[in-house]
């Protein structure tokens, strides 16, 4: 089953490849009207590639609804771990719902502080341009380089981003799905830095100021909904060497599970895709555990995630119609992470410990 389920991703993966590598870049003239129709779509396809290979962090334009964008972000310094979420959906009856989240841990549990509107804005600005600006009422504005967040019980938050290090699974710069963002999944995933450099300023509802400078994990969803099952993971350590990021689950269009995983460490930055990898997995929502076994092509990992049940704290993601709870998240998970290498994988090379890493359970891989 396994065997097949690559076989048949490998084939999209070189269709798409196909057209990344062989598409013209003026149309000839002296063809008839059909064929420079269909150039006329491979040029709008190479455009495609083009936008989501530079500015795959941009808010995309909307061709069809339901549709759903966010921007998730950790900041990871030696005393803190902060999480922001800035999220827009447009139902199928084009009515708009903006939402924000703050996560950080507290006294042994995710504390969450969400609020709502219903409306938000968007600029994208130049199209080879990195800027863009989403503005979500008066509560909260998203840009390339900060996020302001203002909302109506007192809480304050600025955070303002610098470069780091992107996941690149290739050359073609597309981020951990590569090709796959092309297809027609229920929703993608793209982590634009591992690392980048930030400062941020927190006021409390309560009035306790939190500020610091760290390592920010970057990321962004976009599609229609979440799937109907998912894990996701990450952590860094407070001195910015190691990173550990982790996403999959059930992937509704080939009723098949997926998951990708890449590992950052001084030496190495290692991608594991399904097109590329062998994944075994051990889900436990309910003991707050996970546990991966990746064999790759030239190295495999061994990853385990645990956090505290009493950890978790409910969190709110695009559903059918909305931002609705629909995961559990916690801030307390531990990630242990073994590397090896060698003709048979199994010769341990680099293990690393993160604490303080995010572990999320959404939809039917939540505990019941």
């Amino acid at each position: 089953m396994l065997k097949k389920t690559l076989l048949s991703m490998t084939t999209i993966f070189c269709v798409v490849c196909s057209f990344g590598f062989t598409l013209p870049k003026q149309i000839q003239t002296d063809k008839n009207p059909t064929d420079q129709e269909d150039d006329l779509e491979l040029i709008n396809l190479r455009k495609t590639f083009e936008n989501l290979r530079k500015k795959p962090m941009k808010p995309h334009k909307i061709k069809s609804l339901p549709f759903m964008e966010g921007w998730y972000t950790k900041i990871t310094t030696t005393e803190h771990r902060i999480g922001t979420i800035v999220g827009i959906f447009t139902d199928k009856n084009n009515k708009q719902q903006g939402y924000v989240a703050i996560l950080r841990h507290d006294k042994g549990k995710l504390s969450v502080t969400e609020s709502y509107t219903d409306s938000f804005e968007v600029s994208r600005y130049d199209q080879d341009s990195d800027h863009f600006k989403v503005t979500l009422g008066d509560i909260a504005t998203l840009t390339n380089k900060y996020l302001t967040i203002k909302l109506k019980d007192g809480t304050l938050f600025r955070a303002d981003y610098d470069k780091g290090s992107p996941w690149k699974t290739s050359s073609l710069g597309l981020g951990p799905e590569s090709v796959g963002v092309f297809l027609p999944f229920k929703s993608h995933w793209y982590v634009h830095r591992f690392d980048s450099r930030a400062t941020f300023d927190l006021v409390t509802s309560d009035g306790r100021e939190i500020s610091g400078r760290g390592f920010a994990h970057q990321e962004k969803n976009w599609g229609k909904t979440f799937p109907s099952g998912w894990i996701w993971a990450q952590g860094s350590t407070s001195d910015g060497k190691y990173h550990v990021a982790l996403a999959g689950g059930e992937l509704d269009i080939l009723r098949r599970k997926a998951y990708l995983i890449g590992i950052k460490t001084p030496w190495e930055s290692i991608t594991f895709h399904p097109l590329h990898s062998v994944v075994k997995s051990e889900i436990d929502a309910c003991e707050g555990r996970v546990k991966f076994r990746s064999i790759g092509m030239a190295k495999s990992v061994e990853i385990t995630v645990e956090a505290p049940r009493s950890s978790f704290s409910p969190l709110s993601v695009p559903g059918e119609t909305g931002f609705e709870h629909g995961a559990k998240e916690s801030f307390a998970a531990t990630t242990k992470v073994k590397v090896f290498k060698g003709p048979k994988r199994n010769k341990l090379i680099r293990e690393f410990t993160v604490e303080g890493s995010a572990l999320e359970f959404g939809g039917t891989y939540q505990c019941p």
